[in-house]
């Protein structure tokens, strides 16, 4: 019992539906990219996925380009990260499965 225990308190905090909300909401909306990026940074988020992610988005913005599920997958498809991010399903699952407005709400 105490070896799974030590494994279990290794395992740091993580919320991967709340990373997916931030991320889906960022790639929907140009406002949640600033709420975003004034609560977060990427070496918040638990999954290298999502890091690799939130870090192409805040790229693009802060570029002033768009930062939308074509500019973004275009990116990592160059950087050759897109299968890092789970490929252009998993961009276009979190953005169907998000809701912009609760974009502060799931930073926190």
């Amino acid at each position: 019992m105490m070896a799974s225990l030590d494994a279990l308190e290794r395992v740091p905090p993580q919320a991967i539906e709340a990373e997916q909300a931030v991320l889906g909401a960022m790639l929907l909306e140009r406002e949640a990219i600033v709420k975003a990026e004034e609560l977060l940074t990427a070496e918040m988020f638990y999954r290298e996925a999502h890091r690799v992610l939130f870090s192409a988005i805040l790229g693009l913005y802060r570029q002033r380009e768009p930062a939308d599920l074509y500019t973004v997958g275009n990116l990592l498809n160059r950087r050759e990260q897109l299968p890092v991010v789970g490929g252009t399903l998993y961009l276009t699952t979190i953005m169907e499965n998000t809701i912009a407005a609760g974009v502060t709400h799931y930073a926190r």
